[in-house]
Parts: structure tokens; sequence; C-alpha cells
């Protein structure tokens, strides 16, 4: 194509060199008005110079338009355009503008026309004179108005206003400016003549009357808006979410404190229970004490360790709770009261639990038995608020008994995962939760509350950098040599005066307390030689004790009775009576862990005494002689073993003391510099030597030294005895104590030995040096001891803290050698949680990492320690905890709030459409067993999306939510059997795939429970559950019924023996497990002493715990099961 700018030089037109198209292009901006006379026009031409001829209209042209009225050649061009041959020209345009309005682009330049009619800035006139037809071609370009005749540029020759007549054809037409006069006033004469009439009203009433109406009709609103359906879909699924407490008490938090009492609030209302989970530091006990003005809770119940109620009673008046509201106790004393003395508690509210892991993560223990009958018999709703910095220890039980403990199952949806087991027995329950990951990730995500420092999220407090100096300990020769030595000789320790029935059962299981306390001897070396020591010597003495006793009687001429009086005499003593001063200065609630399995064995002592009595009564007389001599031979060994080491190392540490001499000389260094020290052991008898030779040492002399152990008789000052370690740790840390009257006086305190009575509880933050004298096993002690002084600031720049510890290679080497020797002996006999809660895997990790390398760095501390914080939280990707999760019921609820009109005259009135991809549904599941009976009927939200069906809040509510912005509700963009096509089909999707997969799901875990009640029963109870059920239905049947009605049972109690044994655990239920053994072994002595066997093996205070409303389980069939479509929206994905 040539350039434009040939039109005039080459004043002809014929769409060959220059076409129409590009004459219009550069006559039009020249151009004011416009005369077009032709014989005919079509849509077609204004289409092939649209965007012209806009930008002319745009900027006011006017054009007026003559054309014939009649043709009867039928000519090319009309065929071309695709229309055949009409008696009138209008026609043929009235026809091409209906086929128009079929095609977005044709009806946006219709459009255009419409409004340039009706501004009268297009004209169009029809000839209807005496001549047969009006056959001009003439185009008229006005430089000015259309009145200056003389002023402008004419076209003419063969084109018509079509497209063919501008780009198609080949025609002659001529450019000229000469004529244009003559041809301007021809025009006008015939515009202006009665020979013309107008058209221009007509073919406007004909564009909106067949055209435009066409598209209102097609822009007709038929489908519902997303919102509609997107409001629908939030009445069922929006939740009430944490309000935002406030109120004065609610100044002296935090904001993640804050956001801890509105989510406890939250959970306690709508689940009645709450497990508070932080971390250690995180003001656990602060934000309890605000829930309680949260909930408006009156009285509340306390339980928490002695040593922690001073701590309790500040923290409550912190926040401004007042005494009259609140009944503060320990968790023993509850623990020990028996069913009949609970009813002061009745009346209770609210009951927090401090340290809820101690005593309440098994649901055997008399603390779960009593708290349960509380909840149970009070009059009114009952709430349990639980505390925990360590609720998972890798077993999901412990997490579902404190979870489980104040829950109230009638709050619970049916659908919910979790739901189902509820109904079960505890034990069954404990172990169906730990198959079912996603029934325990949402049991976890509806009671628990857990953040830590990095993970909580808070921007108004900040916490110190951590610095881990290793200081490390080099003895004498001949000292290393001797602890070297030492993992293998305690190894070789019998211990026979521990649960000396061992000997007579000859179960490895009866050695793990002896192992327990070979682990602690290590420990206690690792401390100091005074705790070593002081072991040792109590051993000695406990072990001389026995050989002297059994001596004694192993020479008498009735040996064996005054024997078995020896044993009986033995075990009336209680645990700690037995060798409680073994550990001595170790917290009550140390001691009851560690002997975990006794403490089950007897906790119910005198139940015990008959079964006791009647196992040794049942010693045969050579299994006594034999048991004595082993008994003697053992604490003959023992004595040597315990001398040696004694001797070898009493003088060498008497001459030279390596471990205290660095821990000394460090402690000086941090005092010259002005810094506080706190140094922690976990020993008593360490504290107390290092405290006496610290005072008497020259070099302390300018210093205040303070001591602080569990007992407040033995809190010192220097050398004065002082009241309460509350009045040492004021001392201590004044500012964060509020007591700014101490602060560098010379009453403040600079050094502060004490126990791990320090650990829990305190807020010591004036200082930034902790010592420790010994590691312990569980790693979070030690992130307990550095919780003292890493607490929350909101200074910044508070520099860093420096956890120092002390290690020796040669203890290291013992301990790593002796816990390895333990845990291959222990192999086999305990799953290995039970041997991780005695020495947790990331001590043992570090141990070897330090091994390895023969040296101890502050990383390897630092990690070793993360790892185990790690290690207690639970990660679990809660969808409800998440910030999407809440946006999304923000989002919601205020779409709720809206008020929208509906329409109501939709004609699919249960889905809505959108331009996105992705489907979104509300649907309601019915599970049928084949019976066509129904199993479970619940709602689900879905989302399909590339084939794949979601069912998370934060993927579908999104979606649906977009869709407001591409929406589509008429038939222009869909039509409505494309729409109702696109919702049979998706449809059919969510039944083909969705429900096999909800019927697979739910018959899956049916399976899973089946497996786990013949998984669960150990061969021995199973075997004793056929036996009884033989025995009932046998020959003696009737002898048997008569023997229970003797004991004052009715023979349907049965049935309550079987479901209360069949899942005995023969690791956590030792006692039960021995009875099982003798019923084991003969079954006759069941209905010989039936009411003996029925009372301790079915415990009337566990039997709410116990019942088993399962019921008889279904399988869903899938052609009897349906899906229900309820609301959804559809994306045409175009």
């Amino acid at each position: 194509m040539s350039e434009i700018s040939n039109v005039f030089a080459r004043k002809v037109i014929d769409n060959r060199e220059i076409s129409m198209v590009d004459s219009f292009k550069q006559i039009l901006p020249l151009s004011n008005h416009i005369d077009i006379g032709v014989g005919y026009f079509f849509l077609s031409g204004f289409e092939v110079i649209e965007d012209n001829i806009t930008e002319y209209m745009n900027r006011g042209g006017s054009i007026r338009i003559l054309m014939g009225n009649i043709t009867t050649i039928k000519t090319g061009e009309t065929i071309h355009e695709g229309y055949e041959q009409k008696a009138q020209t209008k026609e043929l345009l009235f026809e091409e503008l209906s086929k128009a309005n079929q095609k977005d682009e044709s009806l946006t330049l219709i459009k255009k026309i419409h409004q340039w009619i009706s501004e009268q800035r297009l004209e169009v006139k029809i000839y209807t004179g005496d001549a047969n037809y009006f056959h001009a071609k003439s185009y008229l370009f006005y430089r000015q108005d259309k009145n200056q005749t003389y002023d402008g540029v004419s076209i003419v020759g063969s084109s018509n206003f079509t497209k063919s007549g501008f780009i198609g054809n080949t025609e002659l037409n001529s450019v000229s400016q000469d004529n244009f006069g003559p041809l301007s006033i021809w025009f006008q004469d015939i515009w202006n003549s009665e020979e013309v009439m107008d058209f221009s009203m007509e073919l406007l009433d004909f564009i909106d009357s067949q055209v435009i109406k066409s598209d209102v009709e097609l822009e007709k609103i038929i489908y519902m808006h997303p919102k509609e359906t997107y409001s629908t879909f939030a009445k069922y699924f929006v939740r009430k979410l944490p309000e935002q407490i406030s109120g004065e008490f609610m100044d002296n938090l935090y904001k993640h404190q804050k956001v801890g009492v509105s989510e406890c609030k939250y959970r306690l209302d709508r689940y009645n229970t709450c497990v508070l989970a932080d971390g250690v530091g995180l003001g656990k006990t602060r934000t309890a004490a605000a829930t309680i003005l949260a909930s408006h809770s009156k009285p509340v119940l306390i339980l928490a360790s002695r040593k922690l109620h001073e701590q309790w009673r500040n923290e409550l008046n912190a926040v401004g709770v007042r005494e009259d509201r609140y009944l503060l106790k320990s968790k023993e004393e509850v623990a020990r009261k028996e069913l009949a003395s609970l009813d002061e508690y009745l009346d209770t509210e609210l009951i927090i639990v401090d340290e809820a892991h101690q005593g309440l993560k098994n649901s055997r223990t008399k603390l779960y038995r009593n708290l349960y009958f509380i909840k149970e018999r009070s009059p009114q709703k009952v709430k349990g608020l639980l505390l925990t910095a360590t609720p998972w220890n890798n077993s999901r039980s412990d997490v579902f008994n404190l979870g489980r403990l104040f829950l109230s199952v009638k709050n619970i949806h049916a659908e919910t995962p979790y739901y189902p087991y509820l109904f079960h027995g505890r034990r069954k329950a404990e172990k169906a939760i730990q198959e079912d990951d996603k029934a325990f990730k949402t049991f976890w995500r509806d009671l628990f509350l857990q953040r830590t420092k990095r993970t909580y999220g808070g921007q108004d407090v900040i916490y110190s950098e951590r610095n881990f100096p290793v200081i490390e300990v080099k003895y004498e020769p001949q000292k290393e040599k001797a602890f070297s030595a030492n993992g293998e000789r305690i190894d070789r320790l019998h211990l026979p005066y521990m649960n000396p029935l061992r000997y007579i059962r000859n179960e490895e299981q009866e050695e793990f307390t002896a192992n327990r306390m070979k682990v602690l001897f290590l420990k206690r070396a690792d401390s100091s030689w005074a705790a070593f020591k002081d072991t040792l010597e109590k051993v000695l003495y406990h072990n001389s004790k026995l050989l002297n006793d059994l001596n004694n009687i192993y020479q008498k001429s009735d040996n064996v009775a005054q024997f078995k009086e020896w044993l009986r005499a033995f075990y009336e003593l209680d645990i700690k009576d037995q060798y409680g001063e073994l550990f001595e200065g170790i917290d009550e609630e140390e001691i009851n862990e560690m002997f975990k399995l006794e403490e089950i064995s007897f906790q119910r002592k005198e139940k015990n005494r008959i079964r006791l009595d009647t196992k040794i009564q049942s010693i045969s007389h050579n299994k006594a002689v034999q048991t004595m001599k082993a008994m003697i031979k053992h604490a003959e060994d023992d004595l040597t073993i315990l001398k040696t080491i004694i001797d070898e190392l009493d003088t060498a540490f008497r001459r030279k003391d390596e471990k205290y001499e660095k821990i000394r000389d460090s402690i000086l260094s941090y005092l010259k510099k002005g810094e506080k020290v706190l140094l922690i052991s976990q020993f008593r008898s360490t504290v107390i030597n290092y405290y006496k030779r610290f005072v008497n040492d020259e070099k302390f002399k300018k210093y205040n030294l303070a001591q602080v152990t569990g007992s407040d008789d033995e809190c010192y000052i220097n050398h004065d005895l002082i009241n309460s370690k509350d009045e040492v740790l004021e001392r201590f840390s004044p500012q964060s104590k509020n007591r700014t009257d101490i602060v560098h006086s010379n009453r403040e305190v600079q050094l502060v030995i004490g126990t791990e009575t320090l650990s829990v509880g305190q807020n010591l933050q004036d200082c930034n040096v902790l010592m420790n004298i010994d590691l312990p096993y569980n790693p979070m002690n030690l992130e307990q001891r550095i919780g003292r002084i890493d607490r929350p600031r909101e200074e910044v720049g508070t520099g860093i803290i420096d956890i120092i510890t002390f290690p020796s290679m040669p203890v290291i080497e013992s301990e790593l050698k002796l816990t390895q020797r333990l845990r291959q002996k222990l192999h086999g006999i305990y799953e290995d949680t039970k041997f991780d809660n005695l020495v947790l895997p990331e001590y043992q990790d570090f141990l070897n990492q330090v091994l390895d390398k023969r040296a101890v760095g502050g990383k390897d501390m630092e990690t070793m320690v993360d790892k185990t914080i790690q290690s207690t939280v639970l990660t679990i990707d809660a969808e409800e905890h998440s910030v999407a999760y809440i946006e999304s019921q923000k989002r919601m609820k205020q779409e709720l709030d809206k008020e929208y009109e509906i329409n109501h005259e939709a004609e699919i009135r249960d889905c809505s459409f959108s331009k996105n991809s992705g489907h979104t549904a509300v649907v309601k599941i019915t599970l049928k067993d084949v019976n066509s009976n129904i199993i479970d009927e619940y709602n689900k939200h879905i989302m399909i999306y590339n084939n794949d069906i979601k069912e998370e809040l934060t993927e579908v509510e999104p979606l649906w939510y977009k869709a407001y912005d591409s929406s589509i509700l008429n038939q222009k963009e869909l039509s409505l059997d494309e729409a109702q096509n696109k919702l049979i089909e998706v449809k059919n999707e969510i039944v083909n795939s969705f429900l096999k997969k909800e019927i697979n799901q739910y018959n899956q875990r049916i399976k899973i429970e089946d497996e786990l009640d013949s998984q669960m029963v150990d061969k021995k109870v199973k075997k004793v559950i056929v036996d009884i059920k033989e025995n009932t239905r046998g020959q003696n049947k009737n002898l048997i019924a008569s023997k229970i009605k003797q004991a004052g049972f009715e023979p349907k109690s049965i049935k309550v023996l079987i479901n209360h044994i069949q899942y005995i655990d023969r690791q956590i239920d030792v006692q039960d497990m021995e009875l099982i053994n003798e019923l084991y072994e003969n079954i006759g002595k069941l209905w010989d002493s039936y009411s003996y066997y029925y009372s301790q093996l079915v415990k009337e205070e566990q039997m709410e715990l116990d019942h088993d409303f399962s019921g008889a389980v279904r399988m869903a069939d899938e052609q009897q099961s349906e899906v229900q479509w309820i609301i959804g929206n559809i994306g045409i994905n175009f």
C-alpha cells in the first residue's frame, strides 16, 4: 500500500494502490463535517474506519448520509457482504444490524452510532424521488462547517459505504478540491428537498427495539451474585473468634499474654477446658491469673507446688485477683484426698493446675481421678485451665489425657474427627488416638495453645542474646582414672535393698528402679564430690543394714518365716521411707517421677496389703533360702565396690577440688566486673557444701552471698539465717521484684547459689550470668534455669546473658557408657520412651558429640537446649491457629453483617458463577450402611481446583470471596444452558470423587479401630478373657454363677470385668498385670476370690472414665451414602 500522502498527488483512489480507508485516514483530521451520498451503506463501512471515525466524532464532528431506497440489481457487492438482494436497501441495513448484536465488537460500534444519532450529529435520510434509483457515490469533507460550501475535499466515483467499497473491490474514485463547491450545493439541494425522507428516527427506533433490546435481555441478571452464595456459605462455617479482652487488669500484661487470655477464655467457653502450653519464660502464671478475671470465675481452685504458692499470690495480686476469689492448694494435698472428702471443692467454677504434666498426663493417677470426680459431681459446669511447658513427650496419650480431663463432650460436634474416641474406654481411647493423625491434630488444635519465644510473634518484648561459655574441668590423673572406671563399677551394683520382690519374681522389669539409681549416681558424681560421697555413704548404710538383717535372719532356725516377716515390714513403708533420704534435696515431684512405676504399684497401699501378703506367703522354702543367699552375696559385692570408690577419691578431693576452684574463680571474675551470678545445682548437698566454702573464703568477703534450697530453714545471706527465700531473691534481683529501695545499697546480694527450687516461678533478670554446677539429664530443666534470667524485657539493648557449664571429659565418658549399657539392657523390656524419660535423647546426643570431638563447645550446649525445646513443641499445622484462618473468619463475619438484596428471580438458586479457575461449595454428606441406615450426617466446605479437592477453610473461603470481582450474572457471558450443564458436571464430580473419599476415610478409621481392638489386647490378657468366657459358658457355669453371687456380685459383672481388663498395658498397668499373670496360670483363682480380683481390676474411681458408649460400628456403603449440594460458586475458565 502506498503512503497516504499520495492521495492528493495521485488524485485517483481504486483500492489497489490507495484505498478509501487510506483516504479517510488522511482527510478526516482536516475535516469538521462530512456529507455522504451513496446508493446504500452497511455497518461494515463504519467498522473498517471505526477508530478514525470515532476520533473524528469525539472531537465534535458531524455526518449526514443520504442513501438510496430501492435496488433491483443483484450486485456482487451485496452478495459479498453476505446479503441476498432486497427490494429496499434499508432492509439490508436492518438485517446487518440484527446479526451484529451477536458480536461484542459490532455491538459496541452500533451503540456509538445510536449515541451519535441521538445527539443529532449523525443524520440519515433516504432518497424517495421520482428517479428509479439513487445511485450516487460522493463523499464531501468540509474543512469548516457544513454551511461553508466552498472549502473542502470531494471524493466521487464508484465506492459505496461498505467494507467492499472501501478496501475490497477495485473501484474508481477521484479526489478533488476544485469541484467541492458545486457538489456541496448539489448535496444540500437534495438534502433539503421533498425528494428525501428522514431515516434517522426509524433507524434509532430499530436499534432500540431490535438490537439494544436484545442486548438488554442478554444483560438481564439471571444468576446469583457470588456474594449471595458466599453469605450462605458463611452462615454454615463462621465461628466465634476469641474476643479482645479489655480492662485495667490487662494493663500489666505483655501483648502475647493478652492474646493468651483471649485464647484461653475462648477455649474455656467453647470446650470447657484449655491447656496453656507456652514455653518457658512467656509468663503462663500471669496469663492464667488474668484469665480468672476475664472469665468472671469465682471461686477458683488453683493447684500448684507449695514452693510456687508465693509466686502465684504475687501474680494474682499483680492483676488484681482478690484473695476471696481463689483457693490455693498443692496438687499433692488434693491427690491424697479420698473421694468422699472432695465435697469442699464442688462449688468451684474454674480449676487451674500448674505444671499439669506432673500428675495428669497419666489418667490412672489419684490426682486425675479426684479432679474428674469434682468435674462430674459438681452442680455447676467446672472448667479446667491446665498449665505446662512440656505437654508433649513423644506420647499422644499424654496430650489426650490432659485435654480430655475437663472437656465437655456435648460441646463437640459429631463430625469432629476425635469425637468417637471421647466415648471409648480410657485405655482404648489413649491408644486409638495415637493411630489417627487427623483426630489427634484436631484435638490439639481445639484445646491446646502453645507458643514459644521464637513463635508467638510478639513485637512488644525483647529477649537477651544467649551466650554459652564452656569451662572444662580437668582432674589430676588419679581422679580421671577413677572417674573413667566408675561407670563400669556402678553398673555392677545390684542394690538388693531396692524392691526385694524382684528376686522372687525373677523379672528383668523389676531392675528398672535400680537402674534409675545408677544413673543418678553418676549425675551426683558430675555435680560434686560432696554429693557423690553423700550418696555412696547412704547406699553403703542401706546395704550394710540389709546385709546385717539378712545374715541374722539366715542363721535362725525359722529363717524362712522371719524372712517373710522382714519382707512384709519392708513393704509397709512408702517409697520415700524406703530410700527417700538418698534423694534429699530433690523435689518431691521429681522423686515421684523417678519412681513412677513404684508409685503406681504402691499408691493404693491399703488395698495392696492383702495381695502382697498373699504373694509373700506363697514363697516356697527353697525359693526363700535362694533369695536370701543371692541378696547377701549381692550386698557383699556392692559393699566392696562402694568402699573402693570412696577410698580412691576421698583423700584426693580433700587435697584438691579442681571443679570447685574453676567455679570459684569464674564467679569472682564476673563479680569483679560488677555482674551478679546465679549458681544452680540439682543437689542440696552440693549447694550446702559450696556455700560453706564460699562464705569462709576471704576472696568473697566484700560481696553479699546467699543460699536458697527448698526449705526456708536453709536460706542464708552471708552467715545470717533469713526468714524466706523471697527476701533473699528480692535482695538479689530488686529491680525485677520492684524493690528499688535495695538497688545499689549495701543490702543488695551479688551471688545466689541454690537448688532447682530457683528454676521455676522466679523473675531474676537483674542477673545476666547463670552458672550450672551440673547438667540435668533432661535439658528442659536447663531451659527452666535459663528462664529465670532470660525473661521478657521492654528495653532495647538488654545485652547478653551468659549460661556457663563446667563439664569434665572423664565424667562425660562414664555417663555415656553407662547410659548406653542401660539402654541395651532395657531394650525389649520397655518401649524406648521409658528410657528416654530417664535420659533424654538430646542429652545423650550431646554426650556423643562431645566425646567424638573430645571437647565441649558452647554451640553443642546451645544446640542441645534448642533441640529439647523443639521436641516439646508439637509442630501441627493447625489451620484454626493461623492468621489466614482468622482473616477468613473476619471476612465471613463482616459479610454476614451486610444486608445483601437477594435475587429471588435467579434462574439457578443454589449456585453463582465467576470468571476464574476453581469451584467452591457447601455440601451435606450422609453416610449410610448397606441397609440404608444413617450412620452420620455433616456439612463440609470444599474446593475443586485442577481436579484436586481441598477442604481447608483457608483455601475455600479466599477463592469464594475473590469471585466477587469476576462475577457472571447474565447470559451475555454465560448462557443458561451452559450454566446448567456446568453445574451438573461439577455435582457429578463431587459425587464420583469426594463422596468416595469421605466413605474411604470413614471406613479406614473403622478398620483402624478394629485392628486396634485386636492389637491392643495383650496376649496373656486375651488368654484370660478367653478362659473367662469359656468357663462361664461351660459345664461349670452354674457353679461359677453361684460363686459370683456369694461374693456379692451379679453374673453380668463379668462383662464389666472384661471391659476393664481388655486394654491393660503391661508397661503401665504393672499392678494389674501381676494379677493377670496369676489368672493366666490358673483362671480358677478368679472364681475362688472373685471379690478380691474384681475390686483390684475394676477400680470404682475409674468407672466413669472407662465407660465405652461406642456401640457396634458399621461400615459406610458407597451405593447408599449420598452427598447433597447446598450452595456453591462455579468458576468458568474462558
